[in-house]
Protein backbone atom coordinates (compact mmCIF):
# COMPACT_ATOMS: atom_id res chain seq x y z
CA UNK A 1 0.00 0.00 0.00
CA UNK A 2 2.82 2.23 0.49
CA UNK A 3 3.29 2.37 -3.37
CA UNK A 4 -0.29 4.56 -3.44
CA UNK A 5 1.17 7.21 -1.46
CA UNK A 6 2.30 10.77 -2.41
CA UNK A 7 4.74 12.82 -0.85
CA UNK A 8 1.87 15.67 -0.25
CA UNK A 9 0.43 13.14 1.93
CA UNK A 10 3.33 13.24 4.38
CA UNK A 11 3.80 17.04 3.86
CA UNK A 12 2.27 19.49 5.68
CA UNK A 13 -0.11 19.12 9.06
CA UNK A 14 -0.60 15.27 9.17
CA UNK A 15 -3.54 15.20 11.21
CA UNK A 16 -5.59 17.58 9.25
CA UNK A 17 -9.19 16.29 9.31
CA UNK A 18 -9.95 17.56 5.27
CA UNK A 19 -7.09 15.72 4.14
CA UNK A 20 -8.01 12.00 5.77
CA UNK A 21 -9.75 9.41 3.89
CA UNK A 22 -9.59 5.94 5.17
CA UNK A 23 -7.80 4.39 2.05
CA UNK A 24 -4.87 7.66 1.68
CA UNK A 25 -4.23 7.31 5.50
CA UNK A 26 -3.60 3.79 5.26
CA UNK A 27 -1.68 4.06 2.09
CA UNK A 28 0.32 7.03 4.25
CA UNK A 29 0.84 4.81 7.06
CA UNK A 30 2.44 2.26 4.97
CA UNK A 31 4.77 4.88 3.66
CA UNK A 32 5.79 6.14 7.00
CA UNK A 33 6.77 2.70 8.41
CA UNK A 34 9.27 2.38 5.28
CA UNK A 35 10.21 5.92 5.56
CA UNK A 36 11.07 5.16 9.60
CA UNK A 37 12.55 2.39 9.12
CA UNK A 38 15.36 3.75 6.70
CA UNK A 39 16.10 6.93 8.55
CA UNK A 40 16.32 4.25 12.15
CA UNK A 41 18.68 2.48 9.88
CA UNK A 42 20.51 6.17 9.09
CA UNK A 43 20.44 6.83 12.46
CA UNK A 44 21.50 3.67 13.61
CA UNK A 45 24.65 3.95 11.27
CA UNK A 46 25.54 7.42 12.01
CA UNK A 47 25.51 6.71 15.55
CA UNK A 48 27.79 3.57 15.19
CA UNK A 49 25.31 1.05 16.36
CA UNK A 50 25.47 -2.67 15.14
CA UNK A 51 22.09 -3.36 13.76
CA UNK A 52 19.38 -2.89 11.14
CA UNK A 53 16.21 -1.71 10.59
CA UNK A 54 14.40 -2.73 7.52
CA UNK A 55 11.00 -2.82 6.49
CA UNK A 56 8.21 -5.12 5.20
CA UNK A 57 5.09 -6.15 3.49
CA UNK A 58 3.86 -9.34 4.67
CA UNK A 59 1.91 -10.06 1.43
CA UNK A 60 -1.37 -10.49 1.51
CA UNK A 61 -2.59 -12.10 4.77
CA UNK A 62 -6.12 -13.54 5.42
CA UNK A 63 -6.87 -11.91 8.61
CA UNK A 64 -9.94 -10.14 9.67
CA UNK A 65 -8.97 -6.56 8.84
CA UNK A 66 -11.96 -6.29 6.07
CA UNK A 67 -14.02 -6.29 8.53
CA UNK A 68 -13.32 -2.48 7.74
CA UNK A 69 -12.91 -2.55 4.30
CA UNK A 70 -16.36 -4.57 3.46
CA UNK A 71 -18.78 -3.85 5.89
CA UNK A 72 -16.97 -0.50 7.60
CA UNK A 73 -17.40 -1.56 11.40
CA UNK A 74 -15.91 -4.40 13.91
CA UNK A 75 -17.77 -7.26 12.75
CA UNK A 76 -15.42 -9.89 11.57
CA UNK A 77 -17.95 -12.34 10.95
CA UNK A 78 -20.13 -10.80 8.74
CA UNK A 79 -17.26 -9.52 6.48
CA UNK A 80 -16.56 -12.89 6.03
CA UNK A 81 -19.88 -14.08 5.50
CA UNK A 82 -19.93 -11.65 2.30
CA UNK A 83 -17.16 -12.65 1.31
CA UNK A 84 -18.04 -16.28 1.26
CA UNK A 85 -21.25 -15.85 -0.12
CA UNK A 86 -19.81 -13.83 -3.01
CA UNK A 87 -17.44 -16.73 -5.80
CA UNK A 88 -15.80 -13.76 -7.09
CA UNK A 89 -14.41 -12.18 -3.91
CA UNK A 90 -14.38 -15.58 -2.49
CA UNK A 91 -11.70 -16.64 -5.40
CA UNK A 92 -9.96 -13.36 -5.25
CA UNK A 93 -9.34 -13.83 -1.35
CA UNK A 94 -7.90 -17.23 -1.82
CA UNK A 95 -5.65 -16.14 -5.02
CA UNK A 96 -4.43 -12.59 -3.39
CA UNK A 97 -4.30 -13.51 0.39
CA UNK A 98 -1.92 -16.30 2.25
CA UNK A 99 -3.36 -18.15 5.75
CA UNK A 100 -2.43 -16.40 8.79
CA UNK A 101 0.02 -18.74 9.91
CA UNK A 102 2.22 -18.51 6.64
CA UNK A 103 1.43 -14.00 7.51
CA UNK A 104 5.22 -13.37 9.48
CA UNK A 105 7.35 -15.21 7.16
CA UNK A 106 9.18 -12.18 5.79
CA UNK A 107 9.20 -10.79 9.25
CA UNK A 108 11.08 -13.88 10.31
CA UNK A 109 12.69 -14.42 7.25
CA UNK A 110 14.64 -10.66 8.38
CA UNK A 111 15.19 -11.30 11.61
CA UNK A 112 16.46 -14.81 11.37
CA UNK A 113 19.53 -12.79 8.73
CA UNK A 114 18.51 -14.90 6.17
CA UNK A 115 18.95 -11.42 4.08
CA UNK A 116 22.38 -11.39 4.31
CA UNK A 117 22.92 -10.70 8.40
CA UNK A 118 23.92 -7.64 9.83
CA UNK A 119 24.43 -4.25 7.63
CA UNK A 120 23.82 -6.27 4.37
CA UNK A 121 19.83 -4.74 3.74
CA UNK A 122 19.90 -1.86 6.52
CA UNK A 123 17.12 0.13 5.44
CA UNK A 124 15.63 -2.00 3.09
CA UNK A 125 11.61 -3.23 2.01
CA UNK A 126 11.47 -6.55 1.55
CA UNK A 127 8.01 -8.20 0.30
CA UNK A 128 8.14 -12.04 -0.06
CA UNK A 129 11.12 -12.48 1.36
CA UNK A 130 12.99 -10.53 -1.12
CA UNK A 131 13.86 -6.80 -1.66
CA UNK A 132 10.56 -5.39 -2.70
CA UNK A 133 9.03 -2.38 -4.90
CA UNK A 134 9.91 0.82 -3.13
CA UNK A 135 7.45 3.70 -3.83
CA UNK A 136 10.28 6.21 -4.69
CA UNK A 137 9.20 8.73 -2.46
CA UNK A 138 10.67 6.15 0.12
CA UNK A 139 14.35 7.18 -0.57
CA UNK A 140 13.49 11.37 0.07
CA UNK A 141 15.87 10.82 3.01
CA UNK A 142 14.85 15.04 3.62
CA UNK A 143 10.90 13.60 4.26
CA UNK A 144 11.91 10.92 6.35
CA UNK A 145 13.90 12.96 8.85
CA UNK A 146 11.11 15.68 8.67
CA UNK A 147 9.03 12.55 9.83
CA UNK A 148 11.28 11.35 12.53
CA UNK A 149 11.16 14.82 13.58
CA UNK A 150 7.46 15.32 13.60
CA UNK A 151 6.82 11.83 14.86
CA UNK A 152 8.64 12.82 17.78
CA UNK A 153 6.41 16.07 18.48
CA UNK A 154 2.99 14.61 18.03
CA UNK A 155 4.22 11.66 20.43
CA UNK A 156 6.26 13.19 23.05
CA UNK A 157 8.57 11.19 22.61
CA UNK A 158 12.28 11.75 21.89
CA UNK A 159 14.05 8.72 20.47
CA UNK A 160 17.91 8.41 21.08
CA UNK A 161 20.01 6.06 19.05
Amino acid sequence: AHLGATKELLEGDLMAPERYTQWGAYCQSKLANVLFAKELDRRFKAAGVKATAVSCHPGGVDTDLARWLVVAKDDPALAKKLRDDNVVARNLALFLTRDVHLGANTQIYLAAGKDGGLDKSGGGYFDNMAPGLLNPVANDQALATRLWEESERLTGVRVQV
